[in-house]
């Protein structure tokens, strides 16, 4: 399957679900996001895997530091409750966030590495997203209003037998319940890359919450 594609592929990723067979599943999400005066923010999430049974749950923390008025770098830690075998990810992140009229655009740099909780076996990754996000209507996002949110992402991936590629796409429709309460239903498609295509979409549904202190 050639790079283009690939990408041709993740773009029309809403058809995926009616053009082929690949894996469903469900990931429920909660986040948490309190802001520490004006420089420091920590993120706290939970988020859980179901296909036909549960897979995994991941509890994830992720401390931010604004650098600049639309510029933030992170360090976060990730511990992963899964079936098989528990594992835990160091993640280091860089953002940055513009607004241009009604659109807003965020980019997303990340590092992580995962590995069991006796630090065998490890998974390297690069990635990078881009999301854009928009009203349904007006130039600003105000309270009981729609969204829609698009995040393509692509990842490099590493561990000691393979080197691989995975690209991601998460079309979100998101309303803001009150000044501090955020509900999205999303689609996350993915297609990874190994010596063969895997492609799986999973239905989500995530709450968000702002917590000030």
């Amino acid at each position: 399957m050639s790079f283009k594609f690939k990408i041709v592929l993740i773009l029309s990723a809403p058809f995926l679900l009616f053009a082929q067979e690949h894996q469903v599943g469900f990931l429920p999400k909660i986040n948490l996001n309190t802001k520490l005066g004006n420089t420091f923010t920590i993120n706290n999430k939970i988020e859980s895997r179901f296909t036909s049974r549960f897979q995994l749950l991941d509890l994830n923390a992720l401390l931010s530091k604004s650098v600049r008025f639309n510029q933030k770098i992170s360090l976060g830690y990730l511990y992963r409750l899964a079936n098989s075998h528990n594992q835990q990810r160091f993640i280091q992140q860089f953002t940055i966030k513009n607004k241009k009229s009604r659109l807003t655009l965020t980019h997303r740099f990340v590092t992580d590495q995962t590995f069991r909780l006796n630090f065998t076996q490890g998974v390297y990754r690069l990635r990078y997203r881009i999301s854009g996000q928009i009203p349904f209507s007006g130039n600003t996002l105000n309270h009981n209003e729609f969204y829609l949110k698009f995040s393509p992402e692509y990842l490099f991936i590493y561990d000691s037998k393979n080197i691989f590629h995975e690209f991601r796409t998460i079309w979100a429709v998101g309303r803001t319940v009150s000044k501090l309460n955020k509900l999205e239903f999303l689609i996350d498609n993915r297609i990874r890359t190994i010596e063969n295509t895997n492609i799986t979409s999973w239905f989500q549904i995530a709450w968000y919450r702002l917590i000030r202190r």
